[in-house]
């Protein structure tokens, strides 16, 4: 049986604006090219997998049901325009407060998790992010496309990793 190619997408920063703790659904802004990128990669019958931490939940600022509900929401308006996201997962965790854990990237915890659950190729997959640890969690699970999208984080060019400032770059690429 052929495995699953997967289009892995950090949250916030890449889906959604970076708005610092985004936690609500009013605050959800789709990111530029988002739609675009959603269409192409769901008619091509890629798996589309969110990827994020979110230490929000553990320093208390919101609650994994919160986060939820604007996971639900974003899957639910991505849907209405064709886009099909497979699944999100979350780290709610922060070192500080929780101690380390597998999932937090730069770990390849979720990505790992997900490969595993939904039987993707990792290594023919493609990562998109916006922070060092989101090229750094794909790196170790062996994703080879590896993109980083240019806006609120300053990121260090590395070998294998292509910058890009709008998604649109990629549906070409």
């Amino acid at each position: 049986m052929s495995k699953n190619k997967a289009l892995f997408l950090d949250r916030d920063g890449v889906v959604i604006e970076d708005h610092g703790f985004v936690h609500t659904i009013d605050e959800v802004v789709f990111q530029k090219g988002m739609l675009e990128l959603g269409r192409v990669f769901t008619a091509r019958d890629w798996k589309i997998i969110v990827v994020s931490n979110q230490s929000g939940i553990a320093r208390g600022y919101f609650t994994g049901e919160e986060a939820e509900v604007v996971h639900r929401f974003i899957a639910e308006k991505l849907g209405f325009h064709k886009i099909n996201i497979t699944d999100f997962f979350y780290c709610p965790h922060y070192p500080p407060i929780t101690g380390s854990c597998l999932c937090r990237k730069p770990k390849p915890g979720m990505l790992l998790e997900a490969a595993a659950k939904y039987s993707i190729d990792l290594a023919n997959s493609i990562m998109i992010g916006d922070k060092n640890s989101d090229m750094q969690a794909a790196e170790a699970a062996g994703i080879r496309k590896k993109y980083f999208l240019q806006g609120k984080y300053e990121y260090a060019p590395e070998e294998g990793v292509i910058l890009i400032r709008d998604l649109r770059e990629i549906i070409d690429a």
